[in-house]
């Protein structure tokens, strides 16, 4: 091939690295939850299959430091285990999840697999991962030109390719395609011809996949490699990047000729996330980047203080999702989920160097750079380093450690082969080792795969709008009792059955199961607020509203925010009767989602308390949902509006009078600005001589008036009540 690596050694079979890949990036599946994780837990199962078959895989040069650090890595999952199970103090929230620190040093343990077995593979690679790039790069392409969808699988406006995730996919073919390029052939030899219709196909992909990080490190890491091959003949040392130059900018033209893929269509019901994702989905190219750069500032200064807390031995392997939300702000979670209209949650840091120091501290950090000096150091053609450069370039904005086929990948060409030999001194005890560790990897990949394929026909079910059967949900959390999801979705499904068999002994059946699927999910994720949200509501439902009560609050110690928890803690008031606190926890700076909704809230509220028979509770939420019906449709002067507008101002008046509010200046001054819609300003302003008698209005109620309190504020008459004009 390009005759600078050692020829492939007997310690593995020629085929196996190829196989190894395949299996990391072929297998797709529409239906999985989380292709990532799938992905992940297939590297489990390609290195402890390559360990079992086998196991005098030769250690790498330079691969000691790597142990360091997965032992660093190590012992800071067993100090911070130690001090949760032994030190976390009574009623304190979980601090360490094992599990998750399990499988983080596995995936380690994998990518060491990955290393050794590329170290004796030499260039056995360099023909079948060009087919295996272009395969996965024209997939693609096909799908962002509407000719792949299997059932909304791969539609033009997210072409995924076999990768389930855009970014997922940009970081694969990225590091593929300069793996590609390391091992194109020279001119005129067999092979190199497929290695250039790879690379040129990969340059055509990323630019359909459109995801920034992959078109800035494939160009930069193409250009390295150039670099240190500037000796080579001009033709063997720039094929590789004006091959995918070529390929880029071909479909670049298609994609600026092409017209734009449709906006996703939003689910029914969806309310105003249909307008807002359709707003996204039709933003420019500028916009969006500008949106996730603001979204990955936010995510970093939030990391930064995680950071601050653990420096020297970081929360241990795999911890960054269970800590996150403890330090999340209000403004990524605003900026990520476009205004709140729909949950999102942070799983990664979006930056691997700065997870590194969330998950081992300073120690993990720099045993880890010590790793990548040692192996770069040790290898003698420094141009098979080039993909490892790529994926370091995309751990600045993203999570290609995680990214299974691509790290495994960037590591199968960076290890230096061991001297001739050492796969038959690898001793007796030593090869018995490394079947076990294939083993324990084997088994610690089953369960994710069994899990996800089982929720598969949930998924389908609910794509499909049929009534998802429930028992896969059952089955993915046996399997995988570890991950939180799974007991969110029964707690979700439970909730829903509650509602279809209530006031029987299934429903409070099917009640009682979903305090239980919410309890164990907070105890996976305790810094949640979703998770509080749900078993709040459980709790509420069943009438424990005081239990209710503290877990909402709880909640909102996370998230000050969420409209849902406050609506749910503003019910949990009214039920205990505590009308002016249910009243304020919503109507206190409400967020625009939630003020969108007030109206309709207080309206339920009225409704509970009518059906309580709490007469008093019924007229004071009778008042707030009519006054700020009111309020909403002040402003429109068309005539169906301005009639609504009076019945609401009329109801109000009349709740106010039956509940002997008579100190409510709100009286006069909704009749006020209904009166200046009317272009009656003389009558107004005589309102304003009347309102003095009325004492001040609170800060919740000029909040919910907003910018129409300023059309008073430029009538004298109303100027002493409300203060002048700004």
């Amino acid at each position: 091939m390009n005759g600078a690596a050692a020829a492939p050694m007997a310690a593995a079979p020629r085929w196996l690295a190829a196989v190894f890949v395949a299996l990391l990036a072929l297998p797709f599946h529409p239906l999985w939850v989380d292709a990532e994780q799938v992905r992940r837990a297939l590297l489990l199962l390609a290195a402890g299959g390559v360990l079992l078959l086998c196991p005098r895989l030769p250690a790498v040069r330079g691969e000691r430091w790597l142990w360091a650090f997965v032992a660093a890595l190590a012992a800071s999952a067993a100090v911070r285990w130690t001090g949760d199970v032994w030190f976390r103090a009574e009623g304190d929230a979980r601090g360490f999840q094992a599990w998750d620190a399990g499988y983080r040093l596995a995936h380690w343990l994998a990518l060491v697999a990955a290393l050794r077995l590329g170290a004796v593979a030499g260039d056995s690679l360099a023909r079948p991962l060009p087919w295996l790039l272009l395969a996965t790069a024209l997939f693609g392409v096909l799908q962002r030109l509407g000719l792949a969808d299997l059932d909304g699988y791969g539609v033009e406006r997210e072409p995924v390719s076999t990768l389930g995730n855009l970014n997922v996919a940009s970081e694969w073919t990225t590091i593929a395609a300069v793996a590609v390029a390391v091992l194109l052939p020279a001119p005129f030899a067999r092979g190199r011809g497929v290695g250039l219709a790879a690379l040129a196909a990969a340059g055509a992909y990323l630019v359909a996949n459109g995801s920034r990080s992959g078109l800035v490190a494939l160009p930069l890491a193409l250009l390295a490699l150039a670099a240190l091959r500037r000796r080579r003949p001009l033709a063997e040392s720039l094929g590789a990047p004006l091959a995918a130059a070529l390929g880029a900018g071909a479909m670049a033209l298609v994609v600026a000729t092409a017209p734009a893929p449709p906006p996703p269509t939003a689910p029914a019901g969806a309310g105003t996330a249909t307008t807002v994702g359709a707003t996204a989905a039709q933003a420019s190219p500028l916009d969006r980047g500008a949106a996730t750069l603001a979204v990955r500032w936010e995510i970093t200064k939030a990391t930064a203080r995680l950071v601050a807390e653990a420096p020297v031995l970081g929360f241990g392997p795999g911890q960054f999702a269970l800590h996150y939300p403890r330090v999340r702000t209000q403004a990524e979670i605003e900026k990520s989920s476009l205004g709140r209209n729909f949950a999102t949650e942070v799983r990664t840091a979006h930056d691997d160097w700065l997870e590194l120091l969330v998950d081992g501290g300073a120690v993990a950090l720099l045993l880890f750079a010590a790793a990548l000096f040692a192996l770069q150091r040790a290898q003698a053609d420094k141009a098979r380093v080039a993909p490892l450069f790529a994926l370091l370039l995309l751990m600045l904005v993203r999570a290609p450690l995680w990214n299974a086929p691509a790290a495994a990948t960037a590591l199968l060409l960076a290890g230096a082969p061991a001297v001739a030999g050492a796969a038959t001194a690898v001793g007796r005890w030593r090869a018995l080792a490394m079947r076990a560790v294939g083993a324990l990897l084997l088994l610690l990949a089953a369960p994710v795969l069994l899990a996800h394929f089982a929720i598969a026909g949930y998924v389908d079910d609910v794509r499909d709008g049929r009534t998802p059967d429930v028992a896969a949900v059952v089955h993915a959390a046996t399997w995988m009792p570890y991950e939180a999801r799974w007991e969110e979705l029964l707690t979700r499904d439970r909730l829903a059955a509650a509602t279809a068999t209530a006031s029987t002994p299934a429903g409070a059946a099917n009640l009682a199961a979903a305090i239980s699927s919410a309890a164990r999910a907070l105890q996976l994720r305790p810094h949640h607020p979703q998770l509080y949200l749900n078993l709040g509501e459980a709790l509420a439902r069943q009438g424990k509203v005081e239990d209710a009560l503290a877990v909402t609050r709880q909640g909102l110690r996370l998230d000050e925010g969420s409209p849902e928890l406050r609506v749910l803690a503003s019910a949990a008031e009214a039920q205990r009767g505590r009308h002016d606190a249910a009243i304020l926890a919503v109507a206190e700076s409400p967020h625009p989602v939630l003020r969108a909704r007030l109206a309709a809230h207080f309206a339920e509220l009225e409704q509970v308390c009518q059906a309580r028979g709490d007469e008093l509770g019924t007229l004071r939420f009778r008042i707030e949902r009519h006054v700020t019906a009111a309020i909403d449709g002040l402003g429109d002067t068309g005539p169906a509006a301005l009639q609504a507008t009076s019945g609401h101002i009329q109801q109000a008046l009349q709740a106010m009078r039956d509940a002997a509010r008579k100190d409510d200046g709100r009286a006069l001054v909704l009749s006020a600005l209904h009166r200046l819609d009317l272009g009656k300003e003389q009558e107004s302003a005589q309102l304003g001589d009347l309102v003095g008698r009325f004492p001040p209005l609170p800060r919740w109620q000029r909040q919910l008036f907003g910018p129409q309190l300023d059309r008073l504020r430029a009538l004298p008459s109303w100027q002493g009540y409300l203060g002048a004009a700004k």
